[in-house]
């Protein structure tokens, strides 16, 4: 992340990866960090829990691949899924 252009654009992706991402509070306030500054900041489907964890969907509309609802829906109370 050291290397990321802070005013880029900044892709999440999902796949099985997201599930321990979600617990790792260092990764999630750097997220937090990148995701301040991006220009754009983009999810692939299961990504956009690790945002919600992170608190960059907080108060905002998202939603993500419809197979993995329930999973990602626990991330956060504060997105409106």
């Amino acid at each position: 992340m050291a290397q990321a252009n802070p005013s880029g654009v900044l892709v999440i992706p999902g796949k099985m990866g997201t599930r321990k991402l979600i617990s790792d509070t260092i990764f999630l306030k750097a997220l937090y960090a990148m995701a301040s500054t991006a220009t754009y900041c983009l999810s692939i489907c299961t990504g956009s829990a690790v945002l919600a964890k992170a608190g960059v969907l907080d108060g905002k509309k998202a939603t993500f691949n419809k197979k993995a609802f329930n999973w990602v829906m626990t991330s956060s109370d504060k997105v409106l899924w």
